[in-house]
């Protein structure tokens, strides 16, 4: 090109996986709020089963998981493929 200008061509991909597999690049949240307890907190007294208030001498914290009422759940812009072209001349 004259005087030393240049073409530069270039291409831009975001979420190459999930371009080349619809179930690569997913973005998968879980959704904590109020009404879905993520673990259940009981107190004991220590070394037993024995339910005891949480204030007493000795108390230990028994924890129960709650995973499995949590499902998670697709955010669809964050998972989704782009593809951005563009020429640029320099002079």
């Amino acid at each position: 090109f004259p005087g030393g200008a240049k073409l530069q061509v270039y291409m831009d991909v975001e979420n190459l996986g999930n371009l080349l597999n619809d179930e690569w690049g997913v973005l998968e949240q879980y959704d904590f709020h109020r009404s879905v307890p993520v673990a259940t907190v009981s107190c004991v007294a220590a070394g037993t089963t024995t339910a005891v208030g949480c204030g007493a001498p000795n108390a230990a914290y028994l924890y129960s998981g709650n995973a499995s009422a949590v499902e998670p759940f697709v955010v669809p812009e964050a998972s989704l493929w782009r593809v951005k072209f563009g020429v640029k001349y320099k002079f």
